[in-house]
């Protein structure tokens, strides 16, 4: 193998993906940087003939040195007619790059909806009302409506209703530190300057530009009057958290009413809020691949103002940070994604976002398929979604899948499945970096001579989020994490106050190392016997708790853990997506 040398005199030269696209045209590219590093030497063989034809015409790279670091230390620069113009041209692309980016709009915020799903449909004319937390600051935001949904039958696919809907929309400031945005205000949105829009089976729509200036951590809700049609609505409603929903009156004019709060109703409303970022080249969007771990089963939003902080570990690290679209599904697998019509609807949402994180994988194991199969799926995941215009792609570790026979309370009694060696030997090769060939882009096995690695030119993938490694009892051990605390509690059927004399309750919220919000398992207090896993709700005093269930079975005296790291030995507890949280490095996204 042979290798492409910068011998110019800076310390770092880099060349964006958006710039060799611009450059050269069509084509699937990444960023590209020689610094100390890598020894300013990368491979030639990840670069394309077009690549390399240009760094060939440019006086400060060499091509067919030898691997490994370049020998030059020190180098005089040179000058070449074609190499200067080569060199201004970069130079200009890179700063019309930068320059349209200020006019492109991107996802800004994360309202923990994920995809429209089959199960959801919603007929009944009403006004519904969801949060979004902001993430980026903008000036002038949009919103997108979408009329497709999920089918969860496996495998799991995306498709068209039969009808078109009708509706209308406004927007309602909660809260703002932005000085010029007022707080309480409900402003009308229209649609090629109508006040009602209608979508057709398969369609997306957005809004007219509406003038409002955002900050991150910024609060606005969504209201959308379902006139007429059959719509799919990405989840429930939780309650007075959530929003809510008021039946057969619109409510989304100027000076409207609340919209009253309905626990577990379904209701149609926005899928992605835009805006023109104020910073846009740090402006952090990202798109959410992968399954109900993904989507953050398991979570408990007892502790959090705004039902969209309930999202799970990616919407805990990103959440009034960055903009999110998060289209994980229940149950779905890699394989199933890239079926013919797993994801034709899915990937739409890919211009609006700078960053991916794929997630899947741990379906794809247990049905059973080879680590290298899960290998070979994600990577051409991250590859088409690279030459779909996102810039990085990250891939997660796979947290254990146990059973267990004290609830998890102890690692002692947790068994891993059969396919443990699998999700090991996946998970291995994650943190490795993903190793490919660097001529065939297939996967090779860990501490293979001059492999490409996640974030080197030619590579798929751009990083890592060791997730597994927060919730495991030790690296590659298959056991979660043991609950907190183990005591003796007791709790009366159809009640929901537990009592222990050996738990020494916090009133604080379990992300400050208090107790509210974290999931304990009553051992024996549910229905028929079983347990009880439930999240603390509210705080009595050191002794006394209610959970956010009633028992089904009284229990005295009986096993009582504190804290479980997963709810079912496949997701993670409200605590195990806290900690898989601080996994993910904001900084590189």
């Amino acid at each position: 193998m042979t290798s492409v040398w910068y011998i110019g005199p800076a310390l770092e030269r880099l060349v964006s993906a958006s710039v060799w696209a611009n450059a050269i045209g069509s084509g699937s590219y990444v960023d590209s940087s020689w610094d100390v590093t890598n020894g300013w030497s990368l491979p030639q063989a990840g670069f394309s003939t077009a690549q390399l034809n240009l760094l060939a015409n440019d006086s400060e790279f060499l091509l067919g040195q030898a691997d490994g670091s370049r020998v030059l230390t020190t180098v005089s620069p040179q000058t070449k007619d074609t190499a200067l113009s080569y060199y201004q041209a970069v130079k200009t692309l890179a700063a019309q790059a930068s320059n349209s980016a200020s006019s492109r709009l991107v996802n800004i915020g994360d309202n923990g909806l994920g995809t429209n799903l089959l199960a959801n449909a919603v007929s009944t004319s009403g006004t519904s009302r969801h949060y979004w937390i902001v993430g980026v600051g903008v000036t002038g935001i949009a919103l997108a409506w979408r009329h497709w949904y999920t089918d969860l039958t496996n495998p799991k696919s995306d498709k068209d209703p039969g009808g078109s809907i009708v509706f209308s929309a406004s927007v309602e400031v909660i809260s703002s530190t932005n000085p010029g945005t007022s707080a309480g205000t409900i402003y009308r949105l229209t649609f090629g300057g109508k006040t009602q829009a209608t979508l057709d089976p398969g369609a997306r729509i957005t809004c007219d530009l509406l003038g409002l200036s955002l900050l991150p951590g910024d609060v606005i809700a969504v209201r959308t009057f379902l006139v007429s049609g059959t719509a799919y609505a990405p989840r429930k409603t939780w309650g007075a958290g959530d929003g809510g929903f008021t039946a057969t009156t619109d409510l989304t004019a100027p000076g409207s009413a609340a919209v009253t709060a309905v626990f577990n109703g379904l209701s149609f409303n926005a899928s992605e809020l835009l805006g023109y970022p104020d910073s846009p080249n740090t402006a952090k969007s990202v798109l959410a691949l992968g399954d109900s771990i993904g989507i953050g089963l398991g979570d408990s939003g007892a502790t959090t103002t705004f039902q969209t902080k309930n999202g799970g570990f990616i919407a805990r690290a990103l959440s009034g940070k960055a903009g999110l679209i998060n289209f994980a599904v229940g149950g779905d697998c890699a394989t199933y994604f890239q079926a013919t019509n797993g994801s034709f609807h899915r990937l739409g949402g890919l211009p609006r976002c700078n960053s991916a994180i794929i997630q899947y994988g741990t379906n794809d194991i247990v049905l059973p398929l080879a680590a290298s199969v899960v290998q070979a799926c994600n990577l051409n995941l991250a590859t088409n979604i690279r030459r779909m215009g996102i810039t990085k792609v990250f891939l997660t570790t796979l947290v254990p899948r146990t059973t267990s026979t004290d609830g998890w309370l102890t690692t002692t009694n947790q068994t891993p499945l059969s396919t443990e060696s699998v999700r090991v030997a996946y998970n291995a090769w994650v943190r490795a970096g993903c190793p490919i060939d660097p001529i065939t882009l297939v996967a090779v096995a860990v501490g293979t001579a001059s492999a490409l690695v996640a974030g080197q030119s030619g590579h798929p993938i751009s990083g890592i989020f060791d997730v597994a490694a927060t919730v495991e009892s030790s690296l590659n051990s298959g056991f979660w994490l043991p609950a907190q605390r183990v005591t003796t509690g007791s709790i009366t059927s159809s009640a929901s106050v537990l009592t222990s004399a050996g738990a020494n309750f916090q009133s604080a919220n379990q992300e400050l190392g208090g107790d509210l919000g974290t999931i304990v398992n009553i051992r024996g207090a549910g229905a028929s016997g079983v347990d009880l896993i439930v999240a603390i709700a509210a705080f009595t005093n050191s002794t006394a708790v209610t959970v956010g269930a009633v028992a089904g079975t009284t229990v005295t005296n009986g096993a009582l853990g504190i804290g479980l790291a997963t709810i079912d030995g496949v997701h993670p507890s409200s605590r195990g997506h806290n900690l898989m949280a601080q996994a993910i490095n904001l900084a590189v996204l």
